[in-house]
């Protein structure tokens, strides 16, 4: 819950990072004003699920403002939600904020599961300590995650948590029963929009966004 102590002693980030939210049939998502004194209720309960896709513009630790809706996907894209709809919502729940542990990225998809980081040929990311390219790094490597070879089953594996966002930063925590790592990646590790090309380079120094 915010509080006036939480801010002053945390602040806010300022972000640019666009994340995506699922609401499965009947479920409930609460968004907020900072102060707790607005509450809205995100329910649907006509689709199977239902996926955002919004642009995040402040952070705190924990929760985030929603800048702007941008695309909204119905049942893996079988259909999608029309501008006027989305001019709606934009009205309803910009500026207000969601808890992170709603905001999805694609980072463990290509990370854990794609063909650019298999075992044979691995594109490793680093975790920063802080968010700029030149703080202390430290490689993440896949296969310290595969613990065994049934890629359907390597999501039970482990958990990657959003933390905080910072600029085009995210702090994130990847967990497993045997570790916990947690850093900052910089916005290229990341495609959380499947209607974009998303072209991954996560080598250091290559985009270099401080």
């Amino acid at each position: 819950m915010f509080s006036t102590e939480i801010i002053n002693i945390y602040g806010q980030n300022n972000c640019e990072v666009e994340f995506n939210v699922n609401i499965k049939r009947n479920d409930t998502i609460t968004i907020f004003s900072i102060d707790k004194k607005t509450k809205k209720y995100w329910t649907q309960n006509k689709f199977e699920n239902i996926c955002i896709y919004m642009m995040i513009d402040r952070s705190l630790i924990g929760y985030s403002r929603i800048n702007k809706i941008k695309d909204v996907i119905i049942n893996d894209g079988e259909d999608f939600y029309n501008d006027s709809t989305l001019d709606k919502l934009n009205l309803t729940y910009s500026n207000l904020w969601i808890e992170n542990k709603y905001l999805n990225t694609d980072f463990d998809e290509w990370v854990f599961l794609s063909n650019e980081t298999s075992l044979n040929n691995l594109n490793i990311p680093f975790l920063y300590s802080k968010p700029s390219t030149i703080s202390d790094k430290k490689a993440i490597n896949p296969k310290d995650y595969w613990e065994i070879k049934n890629d359907n089953s390597i999501r039970t594996l482990y958990n990657i948590e959003t933390l905080e966002c910072s600029g085009k930063w995210l702090k994130i925590k990847i967990k497993t029963n045997k570790k916990e790592e947690i850093g900052w990646m910089p916005w290229y590790n990341f495609c959380p929009n499947i209607l974009t090309n998303c072209h991954h380079l996560p080598v250091d120094g290559v985009k270099n966004e401080e």
